[in-house]
């Protein structure tokens, strides 16, 4: 039976190595000197990310509610989303205790980064930390962007038939990541799973819960106080909900390029997943536009998601140095490219259904896509 690394949060899986030997486990791809580098977290960087995205946040939404033409209201909503978006990552860094030395740190960074994006940081990091990469790319188990095999599809009703639809289209960034995560797969059931993950996730689940209304509020107050014509739910909805939608769609797509692609296949039976399959070349390195990554290189050191899911516990800072280690040890294996609005609508349209049988993607009507 496999067991867990505690290093890394995934599952060994002895014997399961490649032809060649490789297993993808960090020891193969790192000196210890280099592990020793790469997995040394500093408060200074951590900090310093933390409190300058914190403030990218609330600057770009004093943006937002002060007395603009509404083109660069939008302006700011857009700039605002990203923000949200980079305080999920440092949430999703945190909630791996590698972004900041010290267990209460890192906790309460979570704590803090996620009330923007509306998470509850126990729940999310046992849907993260402990499902999807103890389990990745095992179908049923994992949850994250997990497409629906075809078998299943046949058997669905028609309303979820059209979701599916929908989530596997250029727009189902908009509400896989509620709907498709924390309601319907990894959250909710979770919670429903025994009463004492009730009582374990309840403070924090009433932290976010507090802190997300506390920010709603002041933000429909501050809203008329900067441009008196502006309502108090006019400023929620242009201070909040419209940023929130846009950070949501970010961190969803995001999300699915980091685990979805016509090479990257899903296992139905566990005894077929192993370390290297799923860690290496089940996640990928994605190359930003120039532009994104100079405004916005937290971005990019978590598109290079290789390294994250090989060694979870390496500092996000530190991630590029991991990613190149990887990138040297295994070459071809890792799935490595430059993003593009037409490769994204390629990998949307080939990547529909899995058909576990034929170990490839299928179109809606079952037809080979890769």
């Amino acid at each position: 039976m496999a067991s867990v690394d505690v290093s890394t949060g995934a599952r060994r899986n002895p014997g399961t190595a490649t032809q060649d030997g490789r297993t993808g486990y960090p020891a193969e791809w790192m000196t210890p000197d280099e592990m020793k580098i790469i997995s040394k977290r500093s408060m200074s960087r951590a900090l310093v990310l933390f409190f300058s995205h914190l403030a990218l946040y609330f600057a770009s939404m004093l943006g937002i509610l002060a007395p603009w033409p509404l083109w660069v209201s939008l302006g700011f909503c857009l700039l605002n989303g990203f923000a949200i978006g980079l305080l999920y990552l440092i949430g999703h860094e945190a909630a791996h205790r590698s972004f900041a030395p010290g267990t209460v740190l890192n906790d309460w960074l979570a704590r803090v980064a996620f009330i923007f994006p509306a998470h509850s940081r126990s729940v999310w990091a046992e849907a993260h930390n402990v499902t999807h990469h103890r389990y990745t790319n095992v179908l049923k188990k994992d949850g994250v962007w997990e497409p629906m095999t075809l078998e299943d599809y046949r058997k669905a009703g028609p309303v979820r038939r059209a979701y599916e639809r929908f989530e596997r289209s250029a727009f189902g960034g908009l509400t896989f990541y509620y709907w498709g995560i924390l309601l319907t797969r990894a959250g909710l059931p979770l919670l429903m799973d025994t009463p004492n993950k009730w009582r374990r996730f309840a403070p924090d689940i009433a932290f976010m819960l507090l802190s997300v209304a506390t920010l709603i509020t002041a933000i429909g107050l501050i809203g008329p106080m900067l441009d008196p014509s502006r309502t108090f739910w006019g400023s929620v909805l242009l201070g909040w909900v419209v940023p929130f939608v846009i950070g949501m769609w970010i961190i969803s797509v995001s999300i699915y390029l980091q685990h979805t692609h016509p090479d990257i296949l899903w296992f139905e039976n566990e005894d077929d997943w192993s370390y290297y399959e799923a860690q290496i070349k089940g996640s990928t390195d994605v190359i930003l536009p120039w532009a994104l990554q100079k405004a916005f290189p937290l971005y990019q050191e978590v598109m290079d998601h290789t390294a994250h899911h090989a060694y979870m516990t390496v500092p996000i800072y530190n991630v590029p140095a991991a990613q190149a280690a990887i990138l040297r040890t295994y070459g071809d294996d890792v799935i490595s490219y430059k993003i593009t609005l037409a490769r994204y609508l390629d990998i949307v349209r080939k990547c529909k259904l899995m058909d576990p049988k034929r170990k490839c993607w299928v179109d809606f009507n079952g037809n080979p896509t890769t």
